[in-house]
C-alpha cells in the first residue's frame, strides 16, 4: 500500500496524493475516488 505525507509545498492534499502515487508505484491516474 503506497503511503506518504502532505508536504509544505503542496497546495492541495490531492496534489500530494498524485505525487505519492507516482513516487511509490510509478503509476498515475486521472480518476481518484
Amino acid at each position: 500500500m503506497p503511503s506518504g505525507a502532505v508536504e509544505t509545498e503542496d497546495v492541495l492534499p490531492m496534489e500530494a496524493a498524485k505525487r505519492e502515487l507516482l513516487e511509490e508505484t510509478g503509476y498515475t491516474s486521472n480518476h481518484f475516488i
